[in-house]
């Protein structure tokens, strides 16, 4: 500053600083000591406040998150007295505006009054209640007379806590080389407030060729179930894959996964041909058909149902009774049956399965035991050249194989394709059993000479039931 009316300023001068907006003074020791004179600070710096506001120290507390109930939230404000002398505060829900995330309010505010004395600090808590309508910065601004201070916080998407793959419905089926239509699947899942998920389109894995979508949506707090959508194809066989499609589903953090088993057809009527391929037995240098009848494979695993092939009654013709529609590894559809016994060798029934309640078990009345006998016997069900085993044929491949697991290690790569009871129209053990049936009849009564392996036995039947439907493995003549 200069000396409006010229010359030099003398000490003591008294004089406003526009710049600064305060008085100051010229003194000979500006700042005291032997510093050169000069102007000295402002002499009318506003003072400490008698009461002071901090919203920083705590100010929102609790958990917030799009759609989800309030629980324990509130807004803390810090009152200190700076003054000489005792000051009392009433608080009210009104000193507290809230922005930004509507849905929430003031419930109740504690204390209601207070009184301080010099120096003393107390904290004004506002409950909050509601529940958050967005996302978004939602903002406190508290007011009490002329003092005022802010404090904010983020309001959070809801959380996913879990994903179920395991019990939502699955509708429809997928069967191998067939366009999926009609196939849905249900996520369940358990949340906390509003998640908005995005489109997703999760490609099948094992059996490729798939897809589960879902468009994007909104997740609400609770639980409940997300409804997917499965398109595609698979080709399981050319593309010698597992038939089963797994898919792994990650959303908000969580994941899980399930298994769609790929449904595969066996078909042994007149016109259908199951390849042939040739496995030469390294114990006794016999030729064999490398897969069942009816299969689309040799087989990948003990439960591989691609390769199970059909379930043949003993002794009949390859007319479509033994066909299977395999669902999975362990539950299948095959051909719907009938009672009535047939009186010659080629039943004249559209190909229908034959269940009896005969003691002896068989499809046929009166029983024929010339049928399976040789390569050119009657109603052989092998590709030209090949037939049904004997039982000493089975017996001498089978020494060291003591279980499914042996039987599938084996160069024959036999499959646990389960058996269909001659007295009942379903079948049982796919999965679980095996059952090796020769051309033999019985020695010792009506029935059929067969081998029959579980999870960690071996047994030789020699009166098996002629009805039962059975894998049928060929060998050459």
């Amino acid at each position: 500053m200069i000396n409006p009316q010229g010359g030099n300023v003398v000490p003591g001068t008294i004089m406003y600083d526009s710049t600064a907006d305060c008085v100051k003074v010229y003194s000979q020791h500006a700042t005291g000591g032997t510093s050169p004179e000069g102007w000295g600070p402002c002499l009318n710096t506003p003072a400490t406040p008698s009461v002071e506001a901090n919203c920083a120290q705590n100010g929102f507390e609790g958990t917030y998150l799009n759609g989800a109930a309030l629980s324990g939230a509130k807004f803390t404000v810090t009152l200190t007295n700076n003054s000489f002398s005792n000051v009392t505060i009433a608080s009210q829900a009104s000193d507290l505006t809230l922005s930004g995330v509507s849905g929430i309010s003031v419930s109740t505010v504690t204390p209601a009054s207070s009184t301080l004395i010099p120096g003393q600090s107390v904290l004004i808590t506002y409950n909050l209640t509601g529940t958050p309508t967005s996302t978004g910065t939602l903002t406190g601004a508290w007011k009490k007379l002329s003092l005022t201070c802010t404090n904010s916080v983020t309001v959070q998407s809801g959380t996913i806590n879990s994903l179920n793959c395991t019990t939502g419905a699955l509708t429809g089926t997928v069967e191998d080389k067939v366009a999926a239509s009609g196939v849905t699947k249900v996520i369940n899942y358990t949340a906390t407030g509003t998640f908005q998920y995005p489109a997703l389109s999760i490609p099948s894995t094992g059996a490729t060729g798939l897809t589960m979508n879902i468009p994007a949506g909104t997740i609400t707090n609770g639980s409940g179930g997300l409804t997917f959508t499965i398109t595609g194809q698979t080709d399981v066989i050319a593309n010698n894959e597992t038939a089963n499609a797994t898919f792994t589903v990650n959303l908000g953090g969580q994941t899980c996964n399930f298994t769609i088993p790929i449904t595969i057809l066996a078909k042994c009527g007149s016109a259908d041909v199951t390849q042939l391929v040739e496995i030469t037995s390294p114990l006794t240098g016999k030729v064999w058909m490398d897969r069942n009848l009816g299969a689309n494979r040799p087989a990948l695993s003990s439960t591989d149902h691609a390769a199970y092939g059909c379930l043949i009654q003993w002794g009949r013709l390859s007319d479509g009774h033994g066909n299977v529609t395999w669902r999975s590894s362990t539950s299948a559809d095959n051909k719907p049956s009938t009672t009535t016994l047939s009186s010659t060798d080629t039943p004249n029934n559209g190909g229908l399965f034959i269940s009896t309640t005969t003691s002896n078990g068989d499809w046929r009345s009166p029983q024929n035991n010339n049928l399976w006998q040789g390569v050119a016997g009657i109603n052989n069900p092998c590709p030209s050249g090949f037939r049904v085993p004997t039982q000493a044929e089975i017996n001498a491949e089978i020494g060291s194989i003591n279980n499914t697991a042996d039987a599938f290690g084996s160069v024959f790569k036999f499959p646990a394709s389960g058996i269909v009871g001659y007295n009942v129209n379903n079948i049982t053990s796919a999965g679980v059993g095996l059952n090796l049936t020769s051309s033999d009849v019985s020695t010792t009564g009506a029935g059929r000479q067969y081998t029959n392996f579980t999870a960690t036995t071996k047994t030789f039947v020699g009166n098996g039931g002629r009805g039962s439907g059975t894998p049928v493995r060929c060998i050459k003549n």
